[in-house]
């Protein structure tokens, strides 16, 4: 028997899906180039970004493998708020 399709949330459609994906991306990509930047301030170009790209890759398919709708939205809050606490850190 199939399900009625009209009974998503809009946090369940593909595009919301999709935004709030890479919304987290983006947040993991500078979270990891930061802590990178400190952890290893000798290296630079385009082995950092490699690496911080990939490191944001397999965290963000965590994060959506773990997560969906409005779990999603919370997570992405959350990381935004950790994302406003790094981009405010001073050593």
């Amino acid at each position: 028997m199939k399900e009625p399709t009209g009974t998503k949330s809009i946090l369940e459609r593909r595009d919301v899906s999709l935004i709030l994906s890479a919304v987290l991306f983006v947040i993991n990509f500078l979270l990891f180039y930061f802590i990178w930047l400190y952890a290893f301030p000798d290296m630079t170009g385009i082995i950092r970004v490699v690496l911080c790209w990939g490191g944001a890759y397999a965290m963000t398919w965590l994060m959506t493998c773990m997560t969906k709708g409005l779990a999603r939205l919370i997570l992405t809050l959350i990381m935004l708020g950790v994302q406003y606490l790094v981009f405010h850190y001073r050593p």
